[in-house]
């Protein structure tokens, strides 16, 4: 069993792809990549003004017995986004609600997000956060930081919490905070723009392990996403593929494995 945690259906690129055609690609690519469900991200306009709104993707999956929705809302979410979003949770329509510092100004312990963190609480869903680095310059990278989460993670210890793409770079400061707040998760998605050649293969598998064995004997809590299709163009159709290759050579145990690959994000999403 394989879950992608982190995917989208977002046009990253100059050749116009058509929202269906782009959900038919994602079930092609899972299959051909033997991953069994996936998880759809949504954007908000400050990542990518060709963002496909909610509603339209929950309706989009809404047959798909294998694909689930996280939700997200802008740090100025109006009454509205905020109840559609919590109707949505209510009906299990949506499993998670994602957040964008870094692309929008502000740290996750922001008041304006109470609301937010509370519902997450009240359900038990997750909430995941864009941390490290981000495709845009022009807003502080200051708040995309990992290390910022950990005083939200203490002072919630019951709202789970996934930080998305380790972090990276500040790899070490996820492997800390993973370890020491036993509510909080991080995804392996995005680490290359464009494959693991010999050098990125070789930094990522080190940290990951690394990561794995900081948590002595606790059983790890890394989740296995790619990010789809948010990468280079030219791996459009292979990037899922080579993903899964990268995360079954990693040297770690079967048990170790599954937790990655699969158990981590039914314990997560509830799925």
């Amino acid at each position: 069993m394989i879950i992608d945690s982190h995917v989208h259906l977002e046009n990253f690129y100059k050749t116009p792809i058509s929202r269906t055609r782009r959900l038919e690609n994602l079930k092609k690519f899972m299959k051909e990549a033997k991953i069994d469900k996936a998880i759809i991200l949504c954007c908000v306009n400050a990542v990518n003004t060709k963002t496909v709104p909610i509603k339209e993707v929950v309706e989009l999956v809404k047959n798909e017995k294998n694909l689930f929705v996280v939700g997200t809302l802008s740090i100025n979410y109006t009454i509205e986004e905020f109840n559609y979003v919590k109707r949505s949770v209510k009906s299990k329509k949506i499993v998670g609600i994602k957040l964008y510092p870094g692309y929008e100004e502000f740290y996750p312990e922001d008041h304006r997000l109470e609301n937010v963190y509370a519902l997450c609480e009240e359900y038990d869903i997750p909430v995941m956060f864009h941390s490290g680095e981000t495709f845009e310059t022009g807003i502080g990278v200051k708040y995309s930081m990992p290390i910022h989460i950990d005083d939200l993670a203490i002072r919630r210890p019951n709202l789970k919490i996934v930080i998305a793409h380790l972090g990276n770079p500040w790899l070490n400061d996820v492997m800390t905070i993973v370890n020491r707040n036993k509510n909080v998760y991080a995804d392996i998605s995005a680490l290359v723009w464009y494959k693991f050649d010999e050098c990125w293969n070789k930094y990522y598998s080190d940290a990951i392990i690394r990561i794995i064995k900081w948590n002595d004997l606790k059983d790890h809590k890394l989740l296995f996403a790619t990010d789809w299709p948010c990468h280079d163009e030219r791996v459009y159709a292979s990037f899922m593929k080579n993903y899964v290759a990268f995360a079954n050579q990693l040297k770690i145990s079967n048990y170790d494995k599954d937790l990655l690959f699969y158990k981590n994000a039914q314990k997560v999403f509830k799925i």
